[in-house]
C-alpha cells in the first residue's frame, strides 16, 4: 500500500505506518494514531482475493483488512503530495 504523510489535511488520516509496515488501517474507526491516508496505489498477490466471496461487490479496503490481519501488509510512502492537474506523460 503507498501511503501519504497526511495529518488530517487532505481528508482523515486513516493508516498508522511506521518503518514500511502499515500498523492499523481503517476508513471508519480512525485514531490519533493514524497520521497517514492511503494514497491509492497497492501491489496485492492475487492470492489475497481468495478471502472475497465471488459474488457481489466489496470494498478493497476488506482485502486490505484481511492482509493486515495476517501480517501481509506492508506499505511506502509516497514524498510527493495531492496534485489538482492531470499528469503530463510525455
Amino acid at each position: 500500500m503507498t501511503v501519504f504523510r497526511n495529518e488530517g489535511q487532505w481528508d482523515s488520516s486513516n493508516v498508522e505506518f511506521s518503518d514500511g509496515r502499515i500498523l492499523s488501517y481503517d476508513k471508519v474507526a480512525r485514531t490519533s494514531a493514524m497520521r497517514h491516508i492511503d494514497y491509492g496505489l497497492g501491489v496485492i498477490d492475487r492470492r489475497a482475493f481468495e478471502v472475497v466471496p465471488t459474488a457481489g461487490s466489496h470494498d478493497p479496503g476488506s482485502v486490505y483488512q484481511e492482509m493486515l490481519r495476517h501480517g501481509e501488509l506492508a506499505g511506502s510512502r509516497s514524498r510527493s503530495g495531492f496534485t489538482r492537474s492531470a499528469p503530463r506523460w510525455a
